[in-house]
């Protein structure tokens, strides 16, 4: 079940972070990466 869990969040980080840097186009936004560090 702990492993289900950490293999969800890991899933929905790599979605929301595909979502906002493929949107922005590069990897080099501080926002993005402040929004996705503020989610843990």
């Amino acid at each position: 079940m702990i492993a289900k869990l950490v293999l969800q969040t890991f899933v929905w980080f790599g979605a929301m972070g595909a979502l906002l840097f493929l949107s922005a186009g590069t990897l080099h936004w501080p926002g993005a990466w402040v929004y996705l560090v503020g989610m843990v």
